[in-house]
């Protein structure tokens, strides 16, 4: 049998600070405890505190925190060691990273997702922030080739709109790429 375990997630931070929705999921702390405009990852140490990673790994898991860009944007790289992730995979240990626009594409993202699952050593838990839909959302910055989402003529001037649902069809397209490849997993 398959369990879907569903419900809303609220992000508490609106065009940036990707690092601030990262802190409130791993430690389950509200940003609403935080002084002024602050990032928790630039601003304090995570020895001890509770979050998910920790949890796994207490549980026997191996954890790997998973991010196709520079390992110490926002202080990743020591945040998640702090928070007890026993790997880091950047931009710079992604396989064949495929691009789109100046990005690293979910599809390339995701084949490192499975390739860190085959070649785990106990059950794992992976914590994966994509790049690919990172704004800005100009129509010069797809190929030349691209096929761009048709959007109703009346608003045709709104090429950023066509630029990001042409992106969000391919997270489409990748992530169920994604999830044929589990659905074949025996384990649960």
């Amino acid at each position: 049998e398959n369990y879907v375990m569903r419900g809303n997630a609220y992000a508490s931070v609106i065009g940036g600070g990707t690092c601030n929705s990262e802190f409130e999921f791993l430690t389950g702390n509200s940003l609403a405890n935080i002084a002024g405009n602050g990032y928790p990852f630039q601003m304090y140490n995570f020895n001890g505190v509770f979050n998910l990673a920790s949890e796994f790994c207490g549980y026997g898991y191996e954890t790997i925190a998973i991010h196709p860009e520079n390992r110490n944007n926002w202080n990743r790289a020591k945040v998640y060691s702090q928070l007890g992730f026993s790997r880091f995979l950047s931009l710079e240990e992604i396989l064949q990273p495929e691009y789109i626009r100046y990005y690293v594409s979910d599809k390339s993202d995701y084949r490192q997702v499975i390739s860190s699952f085959e070649q785990r050593k106990s059950p794992v838990f992976i914590f994966n922030v994509t790049m690919q839909n990172h704004g800005g959302y100009e129509e010069d910055s797809m190929t030349e080739n691209t096929e761009f989402v048709h959007i109703d003529k009346k608003y045709s001037s709104y090429r950023d709109v066509a630029t990001y649902l042409t992106l969000i069809r391919e997270s489409d397209k990748a992530f169920l790429e994604l999830l044929e490849y589990f659905s074949q997993v025996e384990e649960p």
